[in-house]
């Protein structure tokens, strides 16, 4: 499998340039760091960056009575039942799960017929937050239920998140989502609500708590209560973000694999192709210059803006980030190099001509020429143009170049940017 790839030239000029001098200086505490991180994390995987691989041997050793096997276990035996499915929490642990959708899903896949889903099911991210407006529509788009004759189009699930990752308005508002949907959900079953409601309302939650307390009342199983706190930042390495994925048929295996590779690649590459490194260098080395990072992502694939909203959540509040005038600051360009579906021709012209493509051709006897231009095409010359203007306007950038997007490569840029907020909060707290 490919590696992302991350390019740091583009910082190497203009006004937030960073030296060669100062590239070397970081990248011998950050080798010493690294060092000090491969020493702790031990071959029982007791580092906390080290939870992928942790997942992958307890599944390999225990599988259903893994945690990985009791989402698989949960995932499976739902799959023919149900049609639909409200994932309810606080905005940030919703981040993770509704990004992986995005990122692998067709983008229209809640309009999709049962059938063109491959029967898997319509998803909703409900952020509890007391808002009624929200939480009726939900109701109310749940009980209309799918298109279809089959039973399961008129079922759905609740998976009421606690993560209490903020304060105890949140589980509470989590809970009142879960009550009023929850019970929508066992009138429309009627008699088989006893039945139903323990398979069908899927708590994540700590031992306690008004969460766990209503699930409780409903007679759900403890199949994912967590001690302190969700695993993996946000949660995006705990079944918050693993269930949703696996009910919607998505690879957590291939997630899994990939930030563990993203781990190796870290912890044995040499700086000079070390990506993590090196965007950690770069990320340091304007923190000194500036005083606080002023960096922003800019993600050109739209299937990737929802972990453009997970990395943001991750990156900028830990950090001491501030946001730069303007169009300061470095740019961490995120591209990926293939699109996951035949590429569209193009057949205007003069389309490709603005952007700055001049490949149509035709034979001189034909009377038009044709396109061999794709959508594609189109995209990787807008970035190029992108590039070449903000170059020229001094603005420093740097690129992120994905293969492609599947569960594996997704799995490497969520564990490159743990790594890096893991390293540049080591290195934020030392002495400079």
């Amino acid at each position: 499998m490919k590696l992302l790839r991350f390019d740091p030239n583009g910082v190497m000029g203009g006004a937030c340039a960073v030296t060669p001098e100062q590239f070397e200086a970081l990248c011998g505490r950050l080798a010493a760091q690294r060092d000090d991180m491969l020493q702790r994390s031990t071959a029982t995987w007791t580092g906390g960056f080290r939870m992928p691989e942790k997942l992958l041997t307890d599944y390999e050793s225990m599988r259903e009575n893994s945690e990985l096997g009791r989402v698989f276990r949960v995932a499976n035996r739902l799959h023919d039942h149900l049609d639909a499915v409200a994932v309810i929490g606080d905005q940030d642990t919703l981040l993770g799960p509704a990004a992986l959708m995005r990122a692998c899903c067709d983008p229209y896949h809640n309009e999709l017929s049962r059938s063109a889903r491959g029967s898997k099911p319509r998803m909703y991210f409900a952020c509890a937050d007391f808002d009624n407006d929200a939480t009726e529509g939900l109701s109310r788009r749940l009980a209309m239920g799918g298109n279809g004759p089959h039973a399961a189009e008129q079922r759905y699930a609740i998976i009421p998140i606690d993560s209490r990752q903020r304060h105890g308005l949140s589980s509470l508002a989590v809970a009142t989502s879960m009550e009023v949907i929850g019970d929508q959900l066992a009138a429309s079953l009627g008699a088989g609500a006893p039945r139903w409601i323990p398979k069908l309302l899927i708590p994540i939650t700590p031992a306690s708590g008004p969460v766990r307390a209503h699930a409780d009342r409903r007679g759900c199983e403890r199949d994912f209560q967590f001690e302190d706190e969700l695993g993996g930042p946000l949660g995006v390495y705990s079944p918050a973000t693993l269930l949703p994925a696996a009910l919607l048929g998505l690879d957590c295996i291939q997630f899994l694999v990939g930030a563990a590779a993203m781990n190796e690649h870290f912890l044995t590459t040499e700086f000079a192709e070390n990506s993590v490194m090196q965007f950690v260098t770069i990320e340091a080395a304007i923190r000194q210059i500036h005083g606080a990072s002023p960096s922003r992502l800019d993600v050109w694939t739209p299937a990737l803006r929802g972990f453009g909203a997970w990395w943001e959540c991750m990156m900028k509040a830990p950090l001491g980030r501030r946001e730069s005038p303007g169009d300061g600051g470095v740019v961490h360009q995120v591209f990926v190099d293939a699109a996951r579906t035949d590429p569209l021709p193009v057949q205007s012209r003069e389309i490709a001509t603005e952007i700055g493509i001049d490949c149509y051709s035709a034979p001189k006897s034909s009377k038009q020429a044709s396109a061999v231009v794709t959508l594609p095409d189109l995209m990787r010359s807008a970035f190029a143009r992108n590039n070449e203007e903000r170059c020229n306007a001094g603005q420093p950038t740097t690129h992120l170049n994905l293969p492609h997007i599947d569960m594996h490569t997704l799995g490497q840029l969520f564990q490159f940017t743990w790594l890096a907020r893991e390293c540049l909060l080591t290195l934020h707290r030392e002495p400079s």
